[in-house]
């Protein structure tokens, strides 16, 4: 176990070190982006394909990359099993790869990513950045979906998302609220309309009279994560230091272990019901099947410079 801190320090020195040199990047991210990035890790250390959703600079996707290299190269131990899948790779002899997605690439991610491949050259290759509204994502359960600070209501779409497909989740949520004006409309499987969501937050602020701002967030929340139980996920709470955030819960769901057909059709009823299905499909697509065609198609449409042919 000394062992495993002493490495897991040295590895967040040199992220720390690389992240600060860019200039780009603020002592509370850093601190927050690394906390989840380890609980997002420590969950799911078999999953080789990752997506940074609504990305930002994409700090989380170059942490979750780097603790996977680090962990391959640090443990020769890695147990050896064999797949029927002749598409999906290895989860035990691959690396992990991650795509961030997000509607425009800022150049503060050009900074991190030229920064963070001088220092780990091997990790070029396993990374990629889309610009693209979320709506072109075919997610995959081969591919954890997580969005550290999913604001407002993208919190509950990604939550959709998971269950329509089955994939894994990790998200920290921010920014929560109950007005309708403003998108909430909770899943159906929490069994819950907007207006008793809100109902059962007023009852928490009576109970909760000196923090008042942290009953929505734990009312929302709550609900959220009984969402995904009732759609079969194992779910996990775990909390960031506040010294780093506020807005600290992480909600960690484990894909079910097989599909559910019930499951979906209820989900396909709540798009319908809220109006969501798209009259336009989105320009292009983006897979994120942990498969080499997947990954590949991902890295050719990767970037500012490709985002204009897209």
């Amino acid at each position: 176990h000394s062992h495993s801190n002493s490495s897991a320090s040295l590895l967040f020195d040199e992220l720390a070190l690389v992240a600060c040199s860019t200039g780009v990047v603020c002592r509370k991210e850093l601190l927050e982006t690394y906390a989840a990035a380890t609980f997002i890790h420590a969950k799911f250390p078999h999953m080789k394909r990752m997506a940074d959703l609504a990305a930002g600079h994409g700090l989380l996707s170059w942490f979750l990359l780097a603790m996977d290299h680090y962990e391959m190269n640090d443990d020769d131990d890695t147990n050896d099993s064999s797949s029927s899948s002749s598409s999906t790779r290895s989860s035990s002899k691959e690396p992990r790869t991650v795509v961030c997605v997000d509607r425009r690439m800022p150049s503060s991610a050009d900074a991190i990513a030229t920064a963070m491949i001088h220092r780990f050259p091997a990790l070029e290759q396993r990374w990629s950045y889309v610009e693209s509204d979320l709506s072109a994502v075919v997610p995959h359960p081969s591919c954890v979906l997580t969005s550290v600070h999913a604001c407002g209501t993208l919190s509950d779409f990604l939550v959709d998302m998971a269950i329509r497909t089955g994939a894994s989740l990790a998200i920290v949520p921010c920014c929560h609220t109950v007005k309708e004006q403003m998108g909430y409309r909770p899943h159906v499987l929490s069994g819950m309309d907007a207006e008793e969501v809100a109902i059962l937050v007023e009852e928490r602020k009576k109970k909760q009279e000196n923090a008042k701002h942290e009953a929505v967030a734990d009312v929302v929340d709550e609900v959220r994560c009984r969402t995904l139980r009732n759609a079969g996920y194992d779910v996990e709470e775990v909390m960031l230091p506040e010294e780093f955030t506020a807005r600290n819960r992480v909600i960690l769901g484990e894909r079910p272990t097989r599909a559910d057909g019930v499951v979906e059709a209820k989900s396909q009823q709540f798009f319908q019901r809220q109006g969501k299905v798209a009259t336009m499909p989105p320009l292009i697509r983006i897979p994120l099947a942990d498969d080499h065609e997947s990954i590949a198609y991902c890295h050719a449409v990767s970037g500012r410079v490709r985002a204009a042919t897209k």
